[in-house]
């Protein structure tokens, strides 16, 4: 088809299928001019291209105009993918929209993989992407990593774990990453390797910012009243109180 004709028939079409997109569907499904030919993504940050085009399985034939809720439900079952959504570029073009999940720390599985917040392991490479988070465990378990969860979910107690990190992203960004390691401990207290030191910091999720301002004021002044001794322990699970443990002492 001519370029002209060709323009002239798809600025048509667009303006027919905003009237009444519905009842023309059949008709335009059925032409050559809208098969699909190229498929691109949006807002892939860990997620490939090639492997967005693969999971969304766009037949060969397929139109623009045909349904596109399958595609985005094969799309969002890529455990890469929180929410997706086909948009189309006439004449030829599908646009595949993607929202990822974001990795918030790693976890041992034994080796170290990637897990969002709503503890669901993630297939990315953090060799290949850098990826600078604390790492989550169950308290007791340092320096054994555990046997790989099934269906890619972590146990449930790392999943309170990873969920506090969230809100503490979002919080105090700053404070996270001075985390190096959160244990999750039985009685649903926390355990979190804190700053260049290596402090203990054990508290009681939500950590709330006054209690963290709280441990912060604590340190500092401990620093300033014994700086020849070394601050290991900060314990914030007693109301109104942030105990201070020194290397080989007490408060």
């Amino acid at each position: 088809m001519r370029r002209g004709l060709r323009l002239v028939v798809v600025t048509a079409l667009t303006l027919a299928a905003g009237a009444g997109a519905v009842r023309l569907q059949p008709m335009l499904v059925e032409l050559e001019l809208f098969q699909v030919r190229d498929v691109r993504l949006e807002g892939g940050h860990h997620l490939a291209a090639q492997e967005a085009v693969a999971a969304a399985a766009v037949p060969a034939d397929a139109s623009v105009w045909d349904d596109a809720e399958p595609w985005e439900a094969a799309l969002e079952r890529h455990p890469l993918v929180k929410d997706a959504r086909v948009r189309r570029r006439l004449p030829s073009t599908l646009v595949l929209e993607v929202e990822e999940r974001v990795p918030v720390a790693l976890l041992p599985t034994p080796t170290l993989e990637p897990v969002d917040a709503e503890g669901r392991l993630l297939p990315i490479d953090p060799a290949l992407h850098r990826l600078d988070l604390p790492v989550v465990r169950l308290a007791g378990h340092a320096g054994r990593g555990g046997r790989r969860p099934p269906a890619g979910w972590a146990p449930h107690r790392i999943r309170h774990l990873t969920a506090e990190l969230e809100r503490l992203s979002i919080q105090d960004p700053a404070f996270v990453q001075e985390l190096a390691v959160l244990s999750a401990r039985a009685d649903g207290e926390v355990e979190a390797m804190w700053g260049e030191g290596g402090v203990r910091l054990v508290f009681r999720a939500p950590l709330t910012p006054r209690r963290l301002q709280e441990a912060r004021a604590a340190l500092a002044d401990a620093g300033r009243r014994f700086p020849e001794r070394t601050a290991r322990d900060v314990d914030l699970r007693f109301a109104d109180q942030v105990v201070v443990r020194f290397d080989g002492a007490g408060r």
